[in-house]
């Protein structure tokens, strides 16, 4: 597959996923529950044999995770 066109559908599933549920529930907690559809879907094409570096999809997924995760401990607080 084209690599542009994965790059889009890796990117653009998880946007709309967030600006759906982000009117819906708190905003950490839909930017976490994209990141994870992000992960996930990385890691399905991966699996698939899509040409598309492991790193490339789970290094920046973990470190918006982490920052979603920050955000809501401090909301908790």
């Amino acid at each position: 597959m084209n690599p542009w066109a994965s790059a889009l559908l890796t990117i653009g599933i998880p946007m709309l996923l967030f600006l759906y549920l982000k009117g819906r529930i708190e905003t950490p907690k839909a930017g976490l529950i994209a990141v994870a559809v992000y992960i996930l879907l990385g890691l399905t094409m991966i699996s698939l044999g899509w040409d598309i570096s492991p790193w490339v999809i789970v290094i920046p997924g973990l470190f918006v995770a982490l920052l979603n995760v920050s955000q809501l401990w401090q909301t908790a607080r």
